[in-house]
């Protein structure tokens, strides 16, 4: 019976169209991540820095809070299509309000 289902599995993912490959190169390590709905999401991380997606991962933009650029992010509230607040750790932690056209 085992080897039924790994068949199947086989024959079904084997017959999945192929994906492209999508890799984003960072430097920075993401701790917050908030998403919308299935196209909008949104990540916050070290050193400043966020990035977003409006569809689906397909393309995703990265953005730097210059005076935030010590500062580690550890949440991301999406309140809607194009803002966002991130929340830096530590003492005191601070409230960022982040639109698209800052990127």
């Amino acid at each position: 019976m085992r080897y039924c289902w790994f068949v199947l599995i086989f024959l079904v993912l084997g017959c999945a169209s192929p994906s492209k490959d999508k890799k984003v190169v960072v430097l920075e390590n993401f701790r917050g991540l908030d998403a919308l709905n299935d196209s909008v999401v949104w990540l916050s991380g070290t050193n400043g820095t966020y990035m977003y997606t409006i569809d689906g991962g397909e393309v995703w933009m990265k953005g730097k809070v210059e005076i935030a650029k010590n500062m580690d992010f550890r949440d991301v509230e999406v309140v809607n299509d194009s803002t966002a607040y991130i929340l830096s750790a530590g003492f005191p932690g601070l409230l960022f309000k982040i639109g698209r056209a800052h990127v």
